[in-house]
């Protein structure tokens, strides 16, 4: 979603920038009530982050056009993603099944036979025995 939103701003030379600022706006949206700390110390809520570094940007001369392009995709996502299956049940984002299916697969998972739902269980663990990378499964705690 960035991209063509850079493309639209003729800002399409480099999208990291407005990449990171549309992640950090999904994650504003998902977490508002998180405090974080900005410059120096201040703590602020996350719900207000990508507005603080917007006008941080601005003041200290920056370009807050990538910003804005990640904030105008971030927002776009969580609208498609979380608000327009609520409100109209309608998914515009929804995995396609042929891809479910494949990472599923990838996975070790097959399908159940006989089960026309497409439903999946764990394959059989394979046998036990000596495999390279394996490690001894020791949980660091």
């Amino acid at each position: 979603m960035v991209v063509p939103l850079a493309w639209i701003a003729d800002y399409h030379y480099f999208n990291g920038n407005a990449f990171i600022f549309g992640l950090l706006y999904i994650w504003c949206k998902k977490c508002p009530f998180e405090k974080v700390q900005f410059l120096f110390g201040f703590i602020v809520t996350s719900a207000y982050l990508p507005w603080i570094l917007l006008v941080y940007d601005l003041i200290i001369g920056g370009s807050i056009v990538p910003n804005l392009i990640g904030i105008a995709a971030g927002h776009t996502y969580i609208f498609l993603k979380d608000i327009l299956p609520n409100s109209h049940r309608i998914n515009v984002l929804k995995t396609p099944k042929f891809f479910e299916k494949l990472v599923l697969k990838a996975k070790g998972y097959k399908p159940v036979p006989g089960n026309i739902g497409g439903r999946f269980q764990q394959a059989p663990p394979e046998p036990q025995g000596w495999r390279p990378f394996q490690g001894q499964g020791v949980r660091l705690q």
